[in-house]
């Protein structure tokens, strides 16, 4: 217990993820790039998702191999992360748009489990993603993530195809493009 509470103080220490903005030239607002380029394609065999069990909004425990048979978008996320709660509206419209060619899953990490997320959908207009939790963080140490978010991309056998560490905004053409391509079968940039 006294190491996922110094990870969690770790990663709420960092900032969440390790993307810094541009810095502002002149009197520009900085924007932060979406980093559809930095999508990391998997090498070699692809690996297979983990087994690691996480819940649903009722408590029944599932694993990633529940969503077997269609490409899997993973979000490993958490409401006190603000690139997370930055992100989360935009996947949330990418699931809705995407609905029966890719299955979205959001997993939170949050220590406080539905008692966090639940408020969290409902304040930020959350309509399509399902809360997904993981109190325990099983999945997020299963796929060796080490910040959030964390977005892994999962083929319809269950194989990882890339993943990103960082916020992305999911309404960014580039950001939807690279999602069309890799669901086409065509290779991530490196």
């Amino acid at each position: 217990m006294r190491l996922l509470i110094a990870c969690l103080l770790t990663l709420t220490l960092a900032g969440c993820d390790k993307q810094k903005p541009a810095a502002p030239q002149g009197g520009e607002v900085p924007r932060t790039p979406t980093p559809t380029a930095e999508f990391t394609p998997s090498r070699g065999p692809a690996a297979k998702a983990p087994t690691a069990s996480f819940k649903d909004a009722a408590g029944k425990s599932l694993s990633l191999a529940a969503f077997h048979g269609r490409p899997l978008l993973v979000n490993l996320w958490a409401t006190w992360c603000a690139p997370c709660i930055a992100e989360m509206p935009s996947i949330d419209r990418l699931a809705a748009s995407e609905k029966g060619r890719l299955t979205v899953v959001a997993v939170s990490q949050d220590s406080n489990g539905l008692a966090a997320v639940q408020p969290f959908f409902t304040k930020a207009g959350i309509k399509t993603l399902a809360p997904y939790l993981d109190t325990e963080n099983a999945l997020m140490a299963a796929v060796k993530a080490e910040t959030l978010p964390t977005t892994i991309l999962y083929d319809a056998n269950g194989h990882e195809r890339w993943r990103h560490a960082g916020k992305v905004d999911w309404d960014d053409h580039a950001a939807r493009a690279a999602l069309a391509d890799t669901l086409a079968g065509k290779p991530v940039a490196s």
